[in-house]
């Protein structure tokens, strides 16, 4: 029996998730937005870790799906190998805690990196670190940034 969930359906759920948490952060954006203008999209990146992290927190530290796992039958776990055979284990505090803070500050570090290479305009730098990082930061299409993967999802039993 392979324990391992499919690459598809890990993509598939951390997409959902996603759009679920632009949804939020629209959402969030739109209410500062009325409350004193531009505050929304001043904080945009902020708004975004923190509905991040308030989706993270509520599902994976509390041992329950997030929303696109859900909807993949797919769970947050550690899949240990024994003589007996793979065994499916809930992964420790420690690790989902790392999951969330790396995911939710890796994110938010990485596009904060690429707004301001953006706003200095580093990629019209000439040499050095400020034309290394431009380009790094060019190369990537997305701003998520995820841990190397901590553990696995698993499919539910």
């Amino acid at each position: 029996m392979n324990l391992q969930a499919s690459r598809v359906a890990q993509l598939d759920a951390f997409m959902l998730d996603r759009e679920l948490s632009k949804i939020v952060s629209v959402r969030v954006s739109d209410a500062l937005d009325k409350l004193s203008p531009g505050l929304g999209s001043e904080y945009a990146l902020e708004i975004d870790a923190c509905v991040d992290a308030a989706i993270l927190s509520s599902t994976i530290l509390k041992n329950k799906p997030t929303p696109g796992m859900r909807l993949n039958n797919i769970m947050f776990g550690s899949i240990l190998s024994s003589k007996s055979g793979n065994q499916i284990v809930r992964a420790s505090h420690r690790m989902k805690l790392a999951y969330v803070v790396c995911t939710v500050l890796g994110t938010w570090i990485w596009s904060r990196l690429r707004e301001r290479s953006e706003r200095a305009r580093w990629s019209s730098e000439s040499v050095g670190w400020k034309r290394k990082t431009s380009g790094a930061a060019g190369n990537v299409p997305s701003a998520r940034v995820t841990v190397k993967k901590p553990s696995v999802l698993v499919p539910k039993t």
